[in-house]
């Protein structure tokens, strides 16, 4: 699979936002500008990358904010896709137009729909976090869902790729209303925003979660959806609160039997495939969250456990299911695999099961 370096800024992508910004700036200085963006490029990864196009931009276009960000709106119109390769224009934004603050969120709302400017509001939450997300509230209420998107993703605490916001990290309240006018959104790709923001806030603050997603609209499907992503967390950690708010028993009555693996080893870029019966010993039918977990051998001797979702389901008294999954353990981006010894485990309502060992080779 290619690195995502190479399909948002390749050497190729990089020199045709050149070709495309002279197209609208005549005076680009285009070998010197192509020069800058190229530079080093075989040691950079993404979001160095990225870095290096903004600050070339930075340099080659006109000193003076209002004007150089008139030709990225001249260079916009051009745009008739979202590809994360455009983000350069909204991180332009935060490096250059802080002193600039209506134009520049403005910009942001607009740009966004070409590629997301959650990383590039956070500079405007940074210098001024409750008047950035008075403007925020107003996008939520946007009828582009880019935009109302924008409003959930650029405000996370711990937004991933990004610097963490402490002042929402310790005190997540003011994100609230934001989340609270967004919480029906019909969009699922608003909708993921949304559980993750909240995901987010779970790990720090369950209580300030359960309490707020109590009063949302559980007979919704779309807030209803909301809510179980949100809380998933806090259902792999078995947080007795969010379980009984998604209407689960912690205290279930079940067991596992014939949990076997397909293999004992196998290599990366392989699958691993897995099965068991599940069991209701109660007398009343039992709402159950099924996920799996698996122990990763990390690059030091220590293993690190990850939580997978399997399957929601309602077991009847004395009723049986016979579950299988299988799961790919080829290199990700956002994974690195080592070889040796890991487990995998299978958790019901947040009960873990006994881990079951197995290796894995090198390919």
């Amino acid at each position: 699979m290619e690195p995502l370096k190479e399909t948002y800024f390749s050497e190729q992508n990089l020199l045709e936002i050149g070709k495309d910004l002279q197209h609208v700036y005549p005076d680009l200085p285009i070998k010197k500008f192509n020069q800058a963006v190229t530079a080093s490029l075989n040691d950079l990864e993404l979001m160095q990358r990225l870095d290096q196009l903004v600050k070339a931009c930075g340099e080659f276009l006109p000193n003076h904010f209002p004007t150089a960000l008139n030709i990225l709106y001249d260079y916009s119109q051009h745009l008739d896709e979202c590809r994360f390769q455009y983000v350069f224009l909204s991180q332009y934004v935060a490096y250059y137009g802080l002193n600039y603050r209506r134009h520049s969120l403005a910009a942001l709302a607009d740009f966004t729909q070409y590629a997301t400017s959650e990383f590039a509001v956070r500079y405007f939450l940074k210098q001024d976090l409750l008047s950035t997300l008075k403007i925020m509230r107003r996008w939520a209420e946007s009828d582009n869902y880019h935009v109302r998107r924008l409003a959930s993703e650029g405000a996370r605490p711990k937004l991933p790729w990004s610097f963490h916001l402490t002042e929402l990290i310790n005190d997540p309240s003011p994100t609230l209303p934001i989340l609270r006018t967004l919480n029906g959104d019909p969009e699922k790709y608003v909708q993921k925003s949304v559980a993750n923001h909240l995901n987010d806030i779970s790990k720090t603050h369950p209580d300030l979660v359960v309490n707020e997603l109590s009063h949302w609209d559980h007979s919704d499907n779309s807030t209803r959806w909301i809510i179980e992503r949100a809380c998933r967390s806090l259902v792999k950690t078995s947080y007795s609160p969010a379980l009984i708010l998604l209407g689960i028993d912690p205290e279930v009555s079940f067991s596992i039997s014939g949990f076997k693996l397909s293999t004992k080893e196998i290599a990366i870029g392989e699958k691993l495939q897995f099965s068991f019966e599940l069991s209701a010993t109660s007398h009343e039918s039992q709402k159950l969250i099924v996920d799996y977990k698996i122990y990763y051998q990390k690059k030091s001797t220590e293993q690190k456990a990850k939580v997978f979702k399997l399957k929601s389901l309602t077991l009847a008294p004395g009723e049986k299911i016979h579950l299988k999954k299988s799961h790919d353990f080829s290199q990700r981006t956002t994974r690195t695999l080592y070889p040796g010894d890991h487990q995998i485990s299978i958790v019901v309502n947040g009960s873990e099961s006994k881990p079951i060992p197995f290796k894995l080779s090198e390919p």
